[in-house]
């Protein structure tokens, strides 16, 4: 005959919410399977009948607790690790997060989404520069909610943060997008965040920002919030274009519309004998001219087509070129500090150690163009933002 022996464990777990912080202190069975769990609202459990066998007890959070075995015995147990220090961090550090619209890997500078209207979609990619040793991040992007909204379960992190678990917060005018790991495994430098999609709405108005306007960095003993301003702008035709009318799309949109006045009406030559004798010409078609190592400082080309022209160590510091067409532009070793870029078109444009500091480019578009050693020091950047003393090849 067999004979089974019962047996019961009786527990008391007591605790003090000031030593318990925020805290829970969990009972487990030897399986994982959770059987009790003590918060810091309540001061005992009271008597608990648990069958005979192995348990572990596990402090979910930083705390402390005491554990009561019978009416005399009571140990003191321990767990958690201290909670996270949030610091704000000051708008002069050099980590940038930025919006692009081009897929492609890295940063293309496309701050720009051409659509045609309601029903569109576009994809955004969230490219980080600078990154001190992180193990998650987050950022908090505005909209406005009548012209456009954030498709749920649109965001795909990328592998950035090594074992990232994402994390999406959707609010009326906003949403927040990011994770952490809990490995404490970190990553720095430069990459690719992750991206996301909005939709345009029946009420868009042909022009609208997503704007960035926080950002969070979870290092391996703090938490790290920035308040910045990264803009980027979701455009229809009609709005580049000034409702031309025309039938145009993409670059050649927003190019037609930067050609919208087109001031004096000169070409080859003539344009550069009267750029020569009245340092302006704007909107002239100084396309493909010579004018390497040429002296232009605050000369008026606004609107000017200097697309192909070969500027390379001219002097155009201070010149007013808003809305003037530089694509495929030498320019190398160019002077252009202080000078005026707003909405210039630098398409392919050879910046090679360009000197830019100060100069304005909010607006400008830079696809492709090459940008190794130019000096972006103090320059106002694409979307608004000033960068960095120490900004080369990039703006920080």
């Amino acid at each position: 005959m067999i004979y089974a022996i019962c047996s019961m464990l009786v527990l008391t777990l007591c605790t003090s919410p000031l030593l318990a912080a925020d805290a829970e202190l969990v009972v487990e069975d030897a399986q994982g399977n959770e059987v009790l769990r003590l918060n810091p609202d309540d001061a005992s459990t009271g008597p608990q009948n648990l069958p005979a066998g192995r348990y572990k007890l596990k402090v979910d959070g930083p705390g402390e607790f005491e554990l009561l075995l019978d009416a005399q015995t009571v140990l003191e147990f321990r767990g958690g690790a201290e909670p996270p220090v949030t610091t704000q961090v000051s708008a002069d550090d050099d980590t940038s997060i930025l919006i692009d619209f081009d897929p492609a890997e890295g940063d293309q500078g496309q701050r720009r989404a051409i659509v045609e209207g309601a029903g569109d979609e576009v994809e955004l990619q969230l490219c980080a520069l600078d990154f001190p040793d992180i193990r998650g991040w987050s950022v908090i992007i505005e909209y406005d909610p009548d012209q456009v909204r954030y498709l749920s379960n649109s965001f795909e992190p990328s592998n950035f943060v090594p074992e990232f678990i994402p994390i999406v917060k959707e609010e009326d005018m906003s949403v927040e997008v990011g994770g952490a790991n809990f490995s404490n495994t970190i990553t720095s430098g430069d990459g690719e965040l992750g991206t996301l999609r909005f939709e345009v709405l029946d009420g868009f108005k042909g022009e609208t920002d997503l704007k960035v306007t926080r950002l969070t960095r979870f290092t391996p003993t703090s938490i790290e919030v920035m308040d910045v301003e990264t803009v980027a702008l979701v455009a229809s035709h009609e709005a580049l274009d000034g409702d031309s009318g025309l039938d145009l799309a993409g670059d050649e949109a927003v190019e037609e519309a930067l050609d919208g006045d087109s001031g004096l009406d000169l070409a080859g030559d003539e344009a550069v004998d009267h750029l020569t004798a009245e340092n302006a010409c704007p909107g002239c078609d100084l396309s493909g001219v010579d004018l390497m190592r040429g002296e232009f400082p605050e000369a008026d080309l606004d609107q000017a087509d200097l697309s192909e022209a070969n500027l390379a160590w001219a002097n155009f510091s201070k010149a007013h070129l808003a809305d003037a067409r530089l694509v495929e532009a030498n320019m190398y070793q160019t002077d252009l500090r202080g000078a005026d870029l707003r909405r210039a078109v630098l398409r392919d444009a050879k910046l090679t150690g360009a000197k830019l500091q100060k100069a304005n480019l909010q607006g400008a578009i830079l696809d492709d163009a090459n940008l190794n050693g130019a000096n972006f020091s103090g320059a106002i950047w694409i979307d608004g933002s000033e960068c960095a003393l120490g900004s080369i090849g990039r703006c920080k």
